[in-house]
Order: structure tokens, then sequence, then C-alpha cells
């Protein structure tokens, strides 16, 4: 017999595209689902669409909530799921017909989680194909450098659990980057994750998200996250894929540096003294594992913990973001 999975859509005034998103779950050919669609306080019409959907097909568990953000909506999801494996389709995305049946046949012969590649698309059109192809444990899968630097190594969606990935694991209420805090934590441990050779999960770059935002505080919730990652792998004593996160802190401080002196920047002292501070709590991490060349090593140890000098290094790497 199928096992039941459970399927976790947050809802946030998405009313454009939540049609095209339901509907492809709904018509997936693996049928054994809970769809648990999550409204997070919408105030367009997204809540009267989940109703619309819920009175047409049983598998839909409907759940109205006051606003709390992307992590609050995941997470009110993951407290009433029900099965033996758990995914997450954001809803502004939406994904292909076969998409948990190809996720669920890793998983039936051993994986604990099994991903897929996501194709990556804009009102444009597709932008980017990201795919994948072996099988490993969750150790082996973040100490690959090349996995590790990959966008899908982050985000939540995409990916097929065994729900005790989830048991005490919950993503971060008010913060952003929710996915860089959590994902890891939910696949390390684990000794089988199969990367599936398949792009079936459509990502949808909404212009609206916070993402491609002008530059704000809340845009630096991601180097705390990698900083929490710093400090988780340290703490089990995984050098590789801590000093991995080391080196994302060092390029995102520079990254961010360098947008933030860029004129027409709303609140730049605060960011500023953000980045500055961040820097300075996270510079003995990274000094010695960043992978850049002579003259920027130097600069980084003659700053001593001091962000302004390093900016040659901003300027140039803010181009070379991973």
């Amino acid at each position: 017999m199928e096992e039941l999975i459970s399927v976790i859509i947050p809802v946030y005034n998405v009313e454009k595209y939540l049609r095209r998103c339901i509907d492809s779950v709904i018509n997936q050919t693996y049928k054994n689902l809970e769809i648990i669609i999550v409204d997070d306080g919408s105030v367009d019409g997204s809540g009267k669409i989940v109703d619309d959907y819920a009175a047409t097909d049983t598998r839909i568990i409907k759940k109205h909530k006051q606003n709390g953000g992307l992590s609050s909506a995941r997470n009110a999801g993951l407290d009433i799921m029900n099965g033996a494996y758990v995914t997450f389709i954001d809803s502004d995305d939406w994904v292909d017909d076969r998409h948990i049946e190809i996720l669920y046949d890793a998983c039936k012969n051993g994986a604990d989680v099994s991903t897929v590649g996501y194709i990556e698309t804009d009102s444009d059109g597709v932008k980017a194909v990201y795919g994948g192809g072996a099988v490993y444990s969750g150790k082996q899968l973040y100490e690959d450098r090349e996995y590790y630097f990959r966008t899908d190594s982050v985000i939540a969606c995409g990916k097929l659990y065994k729900s005790e990935c989830f048991e005490n694991v919950r993503f971060p209420t008010g913060r952003v980057s929710e996915d860089v805090f959590t994902v890891y934590k939910a696949v390390y441990p684990y000794e089988k994750v199969s990367v599936l050779d398949s792009e079936t999960y459509f990502y949808y770059k909404n212009d609206e998200s916070i993402t491609r935002s002008p530059l704000t505080l809340k845009r630096l919730d991601v180097i705390a996250a990698y900083a929490k990652q710093y400090a988780y792998f340290d703490k089990i004593g995984d050098t590789a894929v801590r000093d991995y996160a080391a080196e994302k802190i060092y390029n995102l401080l520079a990254y961010y540096y360098a947008l933030a002196l860029q004129k027409n920047v709303e609140h730049k002292k605060e960011i500023l003294r953000a980045l500055k501070r961040y820097y300075k709590e996270n510079f003995k991490r990274f000094k010695k594992v960043v992978k850049v060349k002579f003259i920027e090593k130097l600069l980084i140890k003659l700053s001593c913990g001091n962000l302004s000098v390093t900016y040659p290094i901003a300027r140039y790497r803010r181009y070379r973001i991973k």
C-alpha cells in the first residue's frame, strides 16, 4: 500500500499564482496525499481560493491563521501532519505531475531524504536548471563543496523527507532565509540521501519576494544563519563543512557591504553598522579558510576585524558571490 505523504503549502497573498500551484499537486500521479494548505493571514483572495479547493478535494486540509511569516506557516503544517513523509511546495511555485512519485520511489528504495533538481523561472521564462544524480549520506553530501555552495542545498522545497527528519526541527519564526537556518538539520544526520537526476520542481523567482527587494536589515539574517551552521558543524567536529560555512559568511559580508555602499540605500548607517558587527564577530572564523588570492588574504589579515579595510575586496567579490 502506498504510504501517506504530507504536502505543506504555505500561502500568503499569492492569488495570482495559487491555482497553478494547487493544481500541480492535485494532479500528481502519486495519489495518497495529505495536502495541508496554510493560509497565513492573506488579505487578498488567497483564502477563498483555499476554501474553494478544499470543498472539491477531500485530501486538502485547510488552515487559516494570523499572519506569522513563512516559517510560522510551515511549522503550523508540520504540527498537524500525519504522513510518513513530508514535502514542501511554496505557493508561487509548481511541480511536474510525477514530482512526488519520483521522490517517493527513491525513499521507497531506502533513502531517508530524496531531492530533485529544479528549474528556475521568472516572468520571462526559464532561467536556469539545476540537476544531480548520486546517493550520499547526509554528511557526505554536505562535505561535497560543490553541492554545499549550490542554491538547492539550502532550499526546503524539492525534497521528500521521512517525517522523523522534522521530529525535533522547526523553521525559525521572525527570520528570513529560514531554509538556511533549518534544512541542514533535517538532512545532515541521515544515512542515505538520494540526489536525483530529475528536474521536476519549478521555482518561480517572484519579483515581490524579499530576496529580490532592496537591501534591508532583514536580508542580513542569512549571515546569522550561516553563523548558526558554523557553530553546529564546529560542535560536532565536521571541520570541512564548518569551513565552508565560514567562507560563505565572508562571501556574504563582502557582497552585502558592496551593496550597502551604493547610493539610495535606505537605513544605510544601520545596515553598515550591522555588517561591521557581523564581520568582527566572525573574523576569526573565516580569516584562515577563505579561498582567495594572496592580496585578498593579506587585506583580511590587516583588517583585524574592520570590514571597511576590505572594501576593495567587497567591490570585487560583489560580482563573484555564490
